[in-house]
């Protein structure tokens, strides 16, 4: 990013993170006040469509999918480019703390918990991203501070913002003749989805209520602390076969 000196004008290069700069023309020392600037940096991605592809792959084969998503499914949509996101690090509570919001509408609302390592961002350039797609802010920055200032931060305590662009893997897959949306982000390979097919829950409530009313009818009639003992793990054993077969199955 460039700044122009207050003194002569001349043309300033700051480096990430830098706060206190020497103009190279006439020597004046200045301090960067990062509560008085907007930065727009951009979060690079590790990931390829392939590799994006595959940490979907392996979401879709996790517990908490119905069996089999990665096998049924079928991606019929997939897009790469850079979403805008606020990034705001304050002081509240006498700790420094940072703050996220969607600078733009998304199907994918759990995108706002999305991890930004400072260390990793870099000032956007236009050159270097030349035929990138960057998905234009719709939240203005006056109401990204109204939302911080719900949040319980005061204007005085923001120590710094930027509209920070992250990289994502937009999916769309169909399953069963509905279709969702899932996003990979490009820098950690974490799968976010607000709804997807998701594992039965009935089976277990069953199941755990079942295993309730017996241990609790044992504990009532059984007063012989051995047998009482016994009886539970014989009545265990098939609880868990219950719940391992269940968790194959659904």
């Amino acid at each position: 990013m460039k700044i122009n000196c207050t003194q002569c004008g001349g043309e300033i290069e700051v480096g990430e993170g830098e706060l206190f700069l020497r103009c190279p023309y006439c020597s004046t020392a200045i301090y960067v006040d990062k509560r008085k600037v907007v930065f727009h940096y951009v979060l690079d991605s590790t990931l390829s469509m392939e590799d994006a592809g595959r940490s979907l792959k392996r979401w879709m084969a996790g517990n908490e999918t119905v069996k089999g998503l990665e096998e049924a499914s079928r991606v019929v949509q997939q897009e790469f480019f850079y979403f805008p996101i606020w990034y705001f690090k304050v002081r509240k509570d006498g700790q420094e703390r940072v703050f996220t919001q969607l600078a733009a509408s998304t199907p994918i609302v759990d995108l706002k918990d999305v991890q930004i390592p400072a260390g990793d961002l870099k000032f956007f350039d236009p050159a270097r991203y030349a035929g990138q797609t960057f998905k234009e802010p719709e939240v203005l920055y006056a109401a990204a501070l109204e939302w911080l200032a719900k949040s319980g931060v005061a204007p005085e305590n923001v120590l710094e913002s930027a509209l920070v662009h992250v990289p994502v893997f937009h999916f769309k897959y169909e399953y069963k003749g509905q279709t969702y949306d899932s996003i990979v982000e490009g820098s950690s390979g974490k799968v976010h989805s607000s709804i997807y097919p998701a594992k039965a829950e009935t089976p277990y409530y069953l199941l755990a209520g079942l295993a309730v009313l017996l241990f609790l009818s044992e504990g009532l009639l059984i007063s012989d602390i051995g047998l009482k003992l016994l009886a539970y793990l014989v009545t265990a054993i098939p609880l868990v076969i219950g719940a391992t077969v269940i968790s194959e199955r659904v």
